[in-house]
């Protein structure tokens, strides 16, 4: 490969090539914070600079930090060969960007815990493997979304 010239062992290899993958990832989360949503959509983010920053960017990598924890080869969950990083540091990544998420995109207080209890399911879903949580997790994604599309896209005028 491209960094075969390290001359590294393979599994140092595999740890360089997993990390490099996550910060590209990361990278590419940021990118799409600053060019996409904060320049398309800050207008729409009930709070004021810096709070409005803070909240996308915990809204945007909370959630992506435990995906690049778990595609960086620990687990989420206790899994052979695996360490596992804990029901509770996922619970709070997933959930803290959910409720930025939901703080961030204006959603009035009966909103509010559709997409929280969206992502307390995705958790316990995987941790589970139970296709009820994962019905229910896609139930109330889809209630939040349909509020999103409601209080959003709608009124631009947008349809078929």
């Amino acid at each position: 490969g491209a960094l075969d010239f390290l001359e590294l062992s393979p599994a140092a290899m595999a740890r360089l090539r997993a990390w490099g993958g996550v910060a590209a990832t990361l990278l590419l989360v940021l990118g799409v914070e600053f060019r996409v949503v904060m320049v398309g959509y800050s207008h729409l983010v009930p709070l004021l600079p810096p709070w409005n920053y803070a909240l996308v960017f915990a809204a945007m990598f909370l959630p992506a930090a435990s995906a690049a924890v778990h595609f960086l080869g620990r687990s989420l969950a206790w899994e052979p060969g695996y360490e596992p990083l804990g029901e509770v540091a996922v619970s709070f990544c997933l959930l803290g960007g959910a409720g930025a998420a939901a703080l961030a995109s204006g959603a009035p207080l009966w909103v509010t815990p559709f997409p929280l209890c969206a992502a307390a399911m995705l958790v316990q879903y995987y941790y589970t493997r139970l296709a009820r949580d994962y019905a229910a997790f896609l139930a109330l994604l889809g209630a939040f979304l349909a509020w999103v599309l409601n209080a959003y896209a709608l009124p631009l005028g947008i349809s078929g």
